[in-house]
């Protein structure tokens, strides 16, 4: 388990590591599989898929964070036998087909995976037959076109094409999934609280938008299934 001041040094937004916990609360398994956590960040979800999963091989992949940071971080965890850090973009990863038995993604897919058929064409090809997929976003309760006046003066219109709703999500990936499940998640609450108590000055930016919002609009969304 990663201590509290090392983790708030890592956090990059809501704590990932309480949204990845209610997102595989579920799935449980000791054997040999590869995952790969798309959009790992400073690392924290890729050690938590570690100590969760034993036997699990894990690649973390992120754009901006280099991989060489993420791999100090995993050797002085002991895991950096078991996590392979990788430097590049959701459009052009370098993985065979039929790769990965499960793919993680936590607060990065809606940056990349918003276009029509991206995971047609992009993740899926990576995934094993039966393949498992996880995703946790945030989002919105209901749709929007543009930014609810409530928010204007804390969100640019930019930043809000990222948050969509259930629906959105639903009908945008469930013709590439089987057994699809997409829905409000419960950590809300505690995931921003975590976010908000650390003195990451993007932090602090963000009390006032959650005070804005005041559970009006803002919510997370997981998406799970099969492919």
């Amino acid at each position: 388990m990663i201590e509290k001041d090392i983790k708030n040094e890592r956090m990059m937004g809501p704590d990932s590591y309480i949204i990845i916990y209610e997102l595989l609360k579920e799935k449980v398994t000791d054997e040999k599989i590869r995952i790969l956590d798309l959009g790992c960040g400073k690392g924290l979800t890729s050690i938590y898929l570690a100590e969760k999963y034993k036997n699990a091989e894990i690649f973390a992949v992120d754009l901006w964070v280099e991989a060489k940071e993420n791999y100090i971080f995993f050797k002085e965890n002991n895991l950096d036998n078991r996590i392979i850090p990788l430097n590049c973009s959701a459009e052009k990863m370098p993985f065979a087909e039929n790769y990965f038995d499960m793919i993680v993604s936590i607060d990065s897919y809606h940056y990349f995976g918003l276009e029509k058929d991206f995971f047609k064409y992009n993740i899926k090809p990576l995934l094993k037959e039966n393949g498992e997929i996880y995703i946790a976003v945030p989002g919105l309760k209901d749709d929007y076109e543009k930014v609810p006046e409530d928010l204007e003066h804390h969100i640019s219109q930019d930043d809000f094409k990222f948050f969509k709703s259930i629906n959105h999500w639903e009908n945008l990936i469930k013709k590439d999934l089987k057994e699809i499940k997409v829905q409000e998640m419960k950590c809300f609450d505690e995931a921003w609280q975590s976010w908000l108590s650390c003195d990451n000055p993007y932090a602090v930016e963000d009390i006032e938008l959650l005070k804005a919002d005041n559970e009006k609009y803002l919510n997370l969304i997981s998406i799970k299934g099969k492919i």
